[in-house]
């Protein structure tokens, strides 16, 4: 059985819509836990359609720009013809869905990729099949939905680090993308409910934009919150105990460098640097020309979350 293409992605506001009918490649490793930049609240959010469409970037604009040149690279290097896809949908689950970059023959497909030098150091060696886990999610993805068993990962990075890998199929990862998928599906899509808030940084961040300002008022921890905070003090008392061997560790190795600047080791070399640094009061600046600093204030006023406990890395 083929999978039915949807003609209509050519149009962008259906293309969306349909994106958001289906988990798609992108959302898979977000539902995993593996992707860096995407959590499962925000896969939740942009399904019911409460998730604004990000503006394009540099990143973005140069991602899309450059996707045709590095598919005719991987076509002259593999000598076959790449053919762009379309928005496709599992014949089985309507609600699985994936729009790969392009198509070789009936059998494979091609996805591409830029990434800068820092994010570049995430992919392995040329030939390999170790890329960053929410890529190799999204191919896997990508094949299950077409039925196709073969996929291949072209990267260009830093613009001229140019980078083929060949992802090959697996049934046992499959099943647990769509066990996992499956699940997400009807617990939080279906049933409109969310999922768990995470510690990740997109969640932190829109937490911080909804809820810039406090309004004064006091209220009580619910006994669900209540075991909550019970956690966090347990979690941060272990922290506070991780944080002090760490610095240990540091002190037996500045107690050794002495006036050294740099030390190597097999590990990387360890540096001590003498810089020069700038202090200010700005407590008593801010007090003695207020109206200065206001007029001269960068970012807006941001809410400080502190804990009872003794450590407040929270």
């Amino acid at each position: 059985m083929t999978a039915a293409v949807l003609t209509a992605e050519t149009d962008r506001e259906a293309w969306l819509e349909a994106r958001r009918s289906v988990i798609t490649a992108t959302d898979i490793a977000a539902i995993l836990g593996l992707h860096p930049y995407r959590t499962p609240r925000e896969v939740y959010l942009d399904k019911m359609g409460l998730l604004p469409e990000v503006p394009e970037n540099e990143p973005m604009y140069w991602g899309t720009a450059l996707e045709s040149p590095i598919a005719q690279r991987f076509a002259f290097s593999r000598g076959v013809v790449p053919e762009k896809a379309g928005f496709t949908r599992h014949p089985d689950y309507s609600h699985f869905g994936a729009t790969p970059d392009f198509l070789i023959g009936k059998d494979a497909l091609l996805e591409v990729k830029t990434a800068g030098i820092n994010a570049g150091r995430n992919f392995g060696e040329a030939g390999s099949d170790f890329v960053p886990d929410q890529y190799l999610c999204q191919v896997m993805w990508q094949m299950f939905v077409t039925g196709r068993k073969k996929g291949f990962l072209a990267v260009l990075i830093a613009g001229q680090d140019y980078r083929e890998y060949d992802i090959p199929y697996s049934e046992e990862m499959v099943r647990r993308m769509v066990f996992h998928a499956s699940k997400f599906w009807g617990e939080y899509i279906q049933a409109e409910t969310p999922p768990p808030i995470s510690g990740a940084e997109p969640d932190t961040e829109r937490l911080r934009s909804q809820h810039p300002l406090d309004d004064g008022s006091i209220i009580a921890a619910s006994p669900e919150i209540e075991d909550i905070a019970a956690e966090l003090g347990n979690l941060l008392e272990a922290q506070a105990n991780l944080d002090l061997e760490v610095e240990k560790r540091k002190n037996q190795i500045r107690e050794f460098m002495g006036d050294a600047q740099v030390m190597t080791s097999v590990h990387g070399s360890f540096t001590w640097k003498t810089g020069e640094t700038l202090g200010v009061d700005w407590k008593a600046v801010t007090k003695e020309a207020p109206d200065l600093v206001a007029k001269h204030r960068t970012k807006p006023p941001v809410r400080t979350f502190r804990t009872p406990f003794k450590s407040q890395k929270a």
